[in-house]
């Protein structure tokens, strides 16, 4: 037996994709202003964001163009949720928790570090990673003023939440898989 979807559910089904779908490319924006020529910032289907090929983990596929293997460290899931309240985050309850698993559970797949991007309607971009990550691979060389977050414990770890604003202002550290440059062989007698 086919089942009806009322045209009023399926548009409203259609609404939010489209939304999700334009946050999505908002975000792949900004990343390719913040990383630059040297990278291609592409979104993946959804079928292919669950982890199961390293390089198309969660919404985008981060490419490296310029020389060497650099590997972007964070698998980013993205989401834009209309109810979503910050007083969330402390409680530990509602769709953060939610999204935050997921985005754990595809970079774990692909063996990479957790970037949630999120937002509510009207609200700021924010984003939250693991602190251990985020320390080890987006230090804030800006200057003196300490970086604008939150911090929360979660299933034993700190978890730090700012905005996508502050993000952009850090400098990225990338997994530097380049092979190390071969040292010359000296003769003996040439140059001495």
């Amino acid at each position: 037996m086919k089942t009806v979807v009322p045209p009023e559910v399926s548009a409203a089904h259609r609404r939010s994709r489209n939304k999700g779908k334009t946050f999505e490319r908002d975000v792949a924006n900004e990343f390719r202003a913040w990383l630059g020529a040297e990278w291609t910032v592409a979104r993946n289907q959804t079928d292919r964001q669950r982890g199961q090929v390293r390089d198309s983990a969660g919404e985008f596929t981060f490419a490296f163009v310029g020389s060497g293997l650099k590997i972007f460290p964070f698998c980013v899931e993205c989401k834009a949720h209309e109810s979503f309240d910050y007083h969330q985050l402390w409680v530990g309850k509602g769709p953060f928790a939610r999204f935050f698993e997921q985005a754990v559970a595809q970079a774990t797949a692909a063996e990479l570090k957790p970037l949630l991007i999120f937002k509510r309607n009207n609200g700021p971009i924010l984003v939250a990673a693991w602190k251990a990550d985020w320390d080890h691979h987006l230090p804030y060389f800006g200057g003196p003023a300490p970086a604008p977050r939150l911090e929360f414990h979660r299933e034993g770890r700190l978890v730090v939440v700012t905005t996508l604003e502050f993000m952009v202002r850090c400098t990225p550290l990338f997994i530097d898989r380049s092979p190390p440059p071969r040292l010359r062989k000296r003769r003996p007698g040439v140059g001495q």
